[in-house]
């Protein structure tokens, strides 16, 4: 199911010799894996298979480098597979990244942690980066930005139970696009905070703003900002994020479909969905997942405030945050169960 797997690996593999099977899941057979299809084959890699999984990469020993452009895609992954094995080719390699604007954040977060292991990657304008053959990543000490797309979902805790949550090590970001959250959150009648990383004071009541966002450089906070809406003074629009229709499932349509599930009134857009606060009691149920851990997650932080409300294969966040549910327990001040614990939380109840 890992689709930062599946795109990061088969440019490696190129750099070998020998043969080598990709596949995955049914669900990852059914992603966009194209425009790193089409860049390995520009490159002279053979590749058997069609635009998507399952491959076969035959590896020859390196990529011939030169101008690389790369479009027709709705995520960063394959430019920034192709860029982390770029030092390694024949010549240097001009990547020019012609795809969906949210794309670009994390392209240029690959950039910046090659330039700390040693690999110097010019930016040449936008989408545009430059780097040199020859080039050699090197050991160091690296500390590793604690994860905004993790902390997210405490952060929109905060703003539902009107209480206060610290996550330290972590707020705004000058690489991760899940902190725009943050912003989200203020907007939506939040108190944020820098104090050795983001403090969040949810709204009195926990009565949160209506509005519209567009989402295309957090994506992944899509399902948490519907979320959200459940519990808003009015109307909530998320948009700009078609490309999340190819995730782990349809995430526009599932969201829209378990919103509906618990009683709200929600309606799809191509590029999104509105969703209307709840009006009345909510119905109980048990939120489909789909087999996605933003799904689990992002309604996990619905059901502490609607009573009967299950997550349907909880064990999903195994892929990202496998301790989740025992940090939300922590969270809200209760017993943590067995499963998961952590020594050291990094959460204020």
């Amino acid at each position: 199911m890992a689709g930062t797997a599946a795109r990061f690996l088969p440019p490696w593999l190129a750099l070998g010799r020998g043969v080598y099977h990709v596949d995955g899941a049914p669900r990852m057979r059914q992603r966009p894996m194209g425009p790193l299809h089409e860049a390995l084959r520009a490159q002279g890699v053979r590749i058997d298979g069609g635009p998507a999984l399952p491959w076969t990469v035959h590896g020859a020993g390196g990529l011939a480098g030169g101008e690389l452009r790369m479009g027709g895609g709705e995520t960063s992954q394959p430019a920034s597979g192709m860029l982390m094995a770029a030092p390694f080719a024949r010549q240097d390699t001009h990547l020019v990244v012609e795809t969906h604007r949210a794309a670009l954040p994390f392209v240029a977060m690959t950039a910046a942690v090659m330039e700390s292991f040693g690999v110097p990657v010019r930016e040449r304008g936008a989408g545009r980066w430059l780097v040199p053959a020859g080039a050699r990543y090197g050991p160091r000490r690296y500390r590793v930005e604690p994860d905004a797309s993790a902390a997210a979902y405490f952060w929109a805790l905060a703003a539902l139970s009107g209480g206060r949550v610290r996550t330290p090590g972590i707020g705004p970001s000058r690489l991760q696009g899940d902190a725009g959250l943050l912003q989200v959150l203020r907007e939506m009648g939040c108190t944020v905070r820098n104090e050795d990383g983001a403090v969040v004071q949810g709204p009195p009541a926990g009565r949160i703003r209506h509005g519209s966002w567009d989402l295309s450089a957090m994506a992944d906070q899509a399902i948490t900002v519907g979320v959200l809406g459940l519990f808003a003074d009015g109307p909530v629009r998320v948009g700009n994020v078609a490309h999340i229709r190819q995730h782990e499932t349809d995430r526009i349509a599932a969201v829209v479909q378990e919103l509906t599930r618990l009683g709200a009134r929600c309606e799809e857009h191509e590029d999104g969905f509105t969703v209307w606060p709840l009006d009345g009691p909510h119905h109980p149920a048990t939120v489909q997942t789909f087999g996605d851990h933003r799904m689990a997650m992002g309604f996990g932080v619905a059901a502490t405030r609607l009573a009967g409300v299950r997550i349907a294969d909880p064990e999903v966040v195994s892929k990202t945050f496998p301790e989740f549910f025992a940090a939300l327990e922590r969270a809200l001040g209760a017993a943590p169960t067995d499963r998961g614990r952590t020594a050291d939380p990094d959460l204020d109840p």
